[in-house]
């Protein structure tokens, strides 16, 4: 997040910190007041209170989130190397950059059902709508084999989320540990015959160097 410059950006870079390091339930509005320096009435006055101001948090989160991606993405370059790239910074956003989004993630299942509904929502449309781009893309360049796209987007998820919300060991080595699992267990098996042929050869080509 940039540097706050009023009391609103106070307010909710206050609330990433507390809800990040706290979680939801544990945090009180009085420990954002402290540490934004503002009070409850400011904070009612521009989230409504404190699910406003989860969610406030948790948005900017996931649209700087999806930003990011979208950067390391956007590029010429195969279907696989787009997916690691998504992949990474996925991985990197929820358990290093942006810490809250992993407690977010951990906490899920335990948020009241709208609060969970409109967080899988912005989830939806601003981060799994580029995994879904990307393979979608990687099939139609025959990349991929032909898999249903729903199907391999959420076992993909499925495995960068188990990581991220049970960090086996330091957050860096389950970065690592989790891309390895994406990329070598899952995603060589969505690849066509003649994608892997090639995968294999330039492999085999580059250990050789």
């Amino acid at each position: 997040m940039d540097e706050p410059s009023s009391v609103k950006d106070r307010i909710l870079a206050a609330a990433v910190t507390e809800f990040g390091a706290a979680g939801y339930h544990h945090t009180s509005l009085r420990s954002v007041v402290e540490r934004s320096g503002s009070n409850k009435p400011m904070i009612y006055y521009h989230y409504q209170g404190k699910e406003g101001l989860y969610l406030a948090a948790v948005r900017q989160l996931l649209q700087e989130t999806a930003d990011a991606l979208h950067e390391a993405t956007a590029v010429e370059a195969p279907a696989l190397v787009r997916l690691r790239r998504f992949a990474a910074g996925y991985l990197e956003a929820f358990l290093l950059t942006r810490p809250m989004l992993g407690t977010v993630l951990r906490e899920l299942n335990g948020l009241a059902t709208p609060l969970y509904s409109a967080i899988a929502d912005e989830h939806a449309r601003l981060i799994n709508a580029q995994l879904r781009r990307i393979l979608t893309e990687g099939v139609e360049q025959g990349e991929f084999r032909r898999l249903d796209i729903e199907s391999c987007a959420y076992a993909i998820s499925g495995i960068l989320h188990h990581w991220v919300r049970y960090r086996h060991g330091q957050p860096d080595l389950a970065v690592r540990t989790a891309l390895t699992q994406v990329m070598d267990y899952y995603a060589l098996g969505m690849l066509s015959r003649a994608a892997l042929r090639a995968h294999l050869e330039r492999t085999i080509a580059c250990s050789g160097d």
